[in-house]
């Protein structure tokens, strides 16, 4: 690459307005299943909460919507005094509870309907019932003092496309028992992985950038997400290798890709945040030995773009069409902020990449594209003055 053009740094900065953490204060009510003869008869019913309001594959989650969000859940229950399991057909099979879309929650056959016992129960739930990027492996922790049965664990793939990426979400209840007025367990699902989306701006209006693909690189696609350490906490542990690579869905507009203010524009698509395993991750250093992209173990982002100085008309990246309209930037990534490099469960990380401002962009062999920094001055102190000879001037 031997164009003069303006470094395209990312700008990795997640705000406070940025990243939504879970809070009850945010709870969304939503339906029970109907509190009829059957709530009255000694059936278990449930009653659905969420504790947050952070988005669904893209989509905001809101006390309109929460409903059509989920459809489904599985749950099992255990006796609160650890004499053994109730609800579900094994430890690791639960019972599935539907849900109309609409405020009503039932059995998903008849023969999965379930009463109170007597004595209290610990429920524990996910959201979705069952789904090809997760299994369901619960064992009773023999290094925990007291640990009398499974918590309800999953095993967590993230599918590569997006549109096959799940939100999944967990709750748990305990010592519940069958009340006078038969009102149904109350169940707060919380998200368990984490969401990112991205957005762009230019530090210049001199420059315009249009945005072909983001990929995050070398990020860990698995791990464990549940009740690991405590009934009522929910947490996740990354596992394997750190290899993986993914990409948002960006709008399909190429305006919408396209940045000519210095204000932030949403690069993602309705339906295209990452749901991503939460994790920590060190990101790439672009020097020996792993200096070159193929070398790389730490974490990176690969922008395929392409600059245009606006006052030239001269493309600074890539070209106006044809082979070569799009070239890639490679740029280190931390997954969070300087202060910590961990994603967390629950919380949705806005990244905004900003075009021309000087720092940052290698190229795959892990060089400074330097010829890519803007034209700048610098101006000295100016010699001292020499005296010349004094002129007499007469009149």
């Amino acid at each position: 690459m031997n164009k003069k053009f303006y470094v395209m740094a990312a700008f990795a900065a997640v705000t406070m307005a940025g990243m939504t953490s879970c809070s009850n204060d945010d709870a969304i009510e939503t339906g029970a299943m109907p509190n009829s003869s059957i709530q009255k008869n000694g059936t278990i019913g449930f009653n659905i909460t969420q504790d947050d309001a952070i988005s669904t594959r893209g989509t905001a989650t809101t006390p309109e919507n929460f409903l059509s969000q989920i459809s489904d859940f599985q749950v099992i229950g255990f006796y609160s005094d650890g004499s053994g399991r109730y609800v579900g057909s094994a430890n690791n099979v639960g019972t599935v509870i539907d849900g109309d879309g609409a405020g009503a929650w039932d059995y998903h056959t008849a023969t999965q309907v379930q009463y109170w016992p007597t004595g209290n129960l610990d429920f524990q739930a996910i959201t979705p019932s069952a789904d090809a990027s997760f299994t369901l492996a619960n064992t009773v922790d023999e290094s925990t003092p007291g640990e009398i049965y499974p918590r309800l664990v999953a095993n967590v793939t993230v599918p590569s496309a997006v549109a096959n990426q799940k939100d999944i979400m967990f709750a748990s209840a305990t010592a519940q028992n069958h009340a006078a007025d038969g009102l149904p367990v109350d169940l707060t699902f919380t998200h368990a992985l984490s969401q990112v989306v991205f957005s762009g701006k230019v530090a210049s209006t001199n420059i315009t950038a249009i945005v072909n693909e983001i990929e995050i690189c070398n990020i860990h696609d698995m791990g464990r997400v549940g009740y690991l350490a405590a009934l009522t906490t929910l947490s996740a542990a990354a596992t394997g290798t750190a290899t993986a690579s993914f990409q948002p869905g960006l709008k399909t507009d190429v305006a919408d890709r396209t940045m000519t203010t210095t204000d932030a524009k949403d690069l993602t698509a309705t339906d295209g945040a990452l749901m991503m395993i939460p994790q920590e991750q060190t990101a790439w250093t672009h020097t020996t030995p792993e200096k070159a992209i193929a070398n790389a173990t730490g974490s990176y982002l690969r922008i395929s773009c392409k600059v245009q100085d606006n006052t030239s008309s001269t493309w600074l990246i890539g070209a106006a069409s044809g082979v070569g309209e799009f070239e890639d930037v490679y740029i280190p990534f931390d997954l969070a902020t300087a202060n910590s490099k961990n994603w967390e469960l629950g919380k949705r990380y806005t990244y905004t990449l900003v075009f021309g401002n000087g720092t940052g962009g290698y190229d795959e062999n892990g060089d400074p594209l330097t010829n890519m920094v803007p034209i700048t001055y610098t101006v000295t102190t100016a010699n001292s003055w020499t005296p010349a000879p004094g002129v007499e001037v007469a009149f």
